[in-house]
């Protein structure tokens, strides 16, 4: 995510699989949820520190980069089967 001089920002898709691990019967990754997650690099003590997440569809599986100008904010597009959040 272009944020200018300030301390970058990655985006990515996280589906957490700690339940699905435990299930032998595989419903729990039939409902389990797929979040956008936004992760900032901390130039200044090296470390990344998660941001926020937000949930998406369950069919998301690729993020697409929009690059910012100084006419608008930059972001990503999500791309989910036959659709683009």
């Amino acid at each position: 995510v272009d944020v200018g001089f300030e301390n970058p920002i990655f985006a990515c898709i996280e589906l957490d699989y700690a339940e699905a691990d435990q299930d032998p019967t595989g419903e729990a990754i039939a409902e389990a949820n797929k979040m956008l997650t936004f992760y900032e690099l901390d130039l200044g003590l090296n470390h990344v520190v998660r941001k926020w997440s937000e949930p998406i569809d369950p069919a998301s599986n690729m993020l697409v980069p929009v690059p910012g100008d100084t006419d608008g904010p930059s972001g990503v597009l999500v791309c989910a089967e036959n659709k683009i959040a």
